[in-house]
C-alpha cells in the first residue's frame, strides 16, 4: 500500500510538468548547454559592427553603398577572404551607388 501511495504521490507531483510545455522546454535546453561545449575563438572570423553613430555621420540609412563597397574593397584588400552582408536592400540606392557596390562583391 505504500508502494502505491509513493508512485501516486510521485506522479501527481510530476503531473503539472507534463501540461507545463515551457518548462520541459527549459529543461531541455539547459541540458542541451550543458553537454555542448564552446570551442574557444579561432580569430579567423570578425564582426565588423555598423552603429548609429555609422549611420548618422553618413547622413541616416540606408547607408551609402559606395561606402559599402568601399568597405568591401577595404576589407578584402586586407586579406578576408570573404565577407557577408547580413542586411536587405529592398530599394534602389538613393545615392546611386548600387552598381559600384555589385561590382565591389
Amino acid at each position: 500500500m505504500k508502494k502505491w501511495i509513493s508512485f501516486v504521490s510521485i506522479g501527481a507531483l510530476c503531473l503539472p510538468l507534463l501540461f507545463n510545455w515551457q518548462a520541459l522546454e527549459v529543461l531541455k535546453l539547459k541540458t542541451f548547454d550543458a553537454l555542448v561545449q564552446t570551442p574557444d575563438p579561432s580569430g579567423w572570423f570578425v564582426t565588423l559592427d555598423i552603429t548609429e553613430e555609422d549611420v548618422a555621420l553618413a547622413g541616416g540609412w540606408p547607408y551609402p553603398r559606395k561606402d559599402l563597397a568601399r568597405i568591401q574593397l577595404d576589407l578584402l584588400e586586407a586579406g578576408a577572404l570573404g565577407v557577408g552582408w547580413v542586411v536587405a536592400f529592398p530599394q534602389a540606392d538613393r545615392f546611386g551607388g548600387d552598381q559600384a557596390f555589385a561590382d565591389a562583391l
